[in-house]
C-alpha cells in the first residue's frame, strides 16, 4: 500500500522552486484579479508606472514562470509514477488523480474564475500518460508534432479579430460592469464560454 509523503521524504529543492513559481504566477494573475473581464483596466492614457510594470511582466515574468510551473507539473507526474510503481496499474492510478483534477478545474473555471489552469494541466497530463513509456525517438517525433500543431494553432488564432481594449470610463467598460453586476447566470455563461475557448487556445500557447 502506498503511504502519504512524509515531511522527511519531501524534496525541498522542488518545493522551493514551486514556491518561487507560485509567486511569479501570482504577479501575473494580479492583473486579472483587479479587473472584470479584460484583466486590469487601465485609464485611457496608461501612467508611466503601468507601462514599466507591464514591460517587466512581459519580459521577465510571464513566459518564464508559466514555463517553470509547467515543468514542475511534469516533474510531479514523474514522481507520482515512481511512487505508484509498486502498484499493479500505476498509470491508471495517476490518470484517476488527473480526472479528479479535471473535475476541480471545470468547477473552478465555470463557477469561480475563468482563468483556471487546473483543467488545462489535467488534459495535458492525460496526454502525457499516453506517451510516457515511449522511447526517446518516439517522444522526439511526437514532441515535434505537438509543437507544430501548437504553432499552427497560434497562427490561426492571430487572424481572429481582437475586441477593442476597454479603459476606465469607456462605454465598453460600462457594458462589462453591467454584465458583471446583472446576474450570476450571465457570469457563469460567460465563464463557460471562456473555459471552452481556453481548452483550445491555452494548449496552442503552451505547446507552441
Amino acid at each position: 500500500m502506498v503511504q502519504p509523503t512524509t515531511i522527511s521524504s519531501r524534496n525541498y529543492n522542488i518545493d522551493a522552486i514551486r514556491g518561487l513559481a507560485m509567486l511569479g504566477i501570482l504577479f501575473i494573475n494580479v492583473y486579472a484579479y483587479a479587473g472584470i473581464f479584460e484583466h486590469y483596466v487601465a485609464s485611457s492614457f496608461a501612467p508611466f508606472s503601468d507601462r514599466i510594470i507591464g514591460l517587466i511582466k512581459v519580459s521577465f515574468i510571464e513566459s518564464r514562470f508559466i514555463s517553470l510551473f509547467c515543468m514542475l507539473f511534469g516533474v510531479g507526474l514523474y514522481i507520482q509514477l515512481q511512487k505508484y510503481d509498486e502498484l499493479e496499474s500505476p498509470l491508471l492510478k495517476v490518470k484517476s488523480r488527473l480526472i479528479i483534477l479535471m473535475i476541480f478545474g471545470i468547477f473552478h473555471s465555470v463557477i469561480i474564475w475563468y482563468g483556471d489552469i487546473l483543467l488545462t494541466y489535467a488534459i495535458a497530463g492525460i496526454f502525457v500518460m499516453r506517451y510516457i513509456n515511449n522511447d526517446q525517438t518516439s517522444l522526439l517525433k511526437w514532441s515535434k508534432i505537438f509543437i507544430s500543431v501548437g504553432l499552427i494553432g497560434l497562427f490561426i488564432i492571430s487572424f481572429i479579430p481582437t475586441e477593442p481594449i476597454s479603459h476606465r470610463g469607456s462605454e465598453l467598460f460600462a457594458e462589462q460592469i453591467g454584465i458583471f453586476q446583472s446576474s450570476i447566470g450571465n457570469i457563469i455563461l460567460y465563464q463557460l464560454f471562456v473555459t471552452l475557448t481556453n481548452i483550445f487556445t491555452l494548449h496552442c500557447v503552451y505547446s507552441g
